[in-house]
């Protein structure tokens, strides 16, 4: 008999959906709310958010990433990126507006805290 917890041979275990646009827009209020993030950062998620409000609406329900309150914020943060991207481009045209706002306000994110990651010296161009 075949162990149940291995797939036969040839076939594999279906893969998750991906996150909702709903659970995206959690995962953006906890890291908005409640991650332990620089000021500038987190009001720069405040922004995205409400970028985001005519098409989610305006009431946050956070909630923390799938991967845990360790995990890589930038990685977390460009996977949301990139498939609210890519949702833009077949979306209705209120919500691309919506969509390509919140995209170019996480992008603000992300290089706030690349820059915050530069060492002291690459940081000025004096230093």
């Amino acid at each position: 008999m075949q162990d149940p917890t291995v797939p036969p041979p040839g076939d594999e275990w279906p893969s998750d959906p991906p996150p909702t646009p709903r659970q995206d827009h959690a995962v953006l209020a906890w890291l908005a709310l409640e991650a332990d993030l620089p000021v500038a950062v987190q009001r720069l998620l405040l922004d995205a958010l409400m970028a985001w409000a005519p098409v989610m609406g305006p009431y946050l329900f956070p909630t923390e990433p799938e991967a845990g309150v360790d995990c890589d914020l930038g990685q977390v943060l460009e996977v949301i990126w990139w498939r609210r991207s890519e949702q833009a481009v077949d979306a209705p045209w209120a919500q691309k507006v919506a969509l390509n706002e919140l995209c170019g306000r996480l992008g603000l994110v992300l290089a706030t805290l690349r820059a915050r990651r530069l060492p002291h010296h690459l940081e000025s161009p004096g230093g």
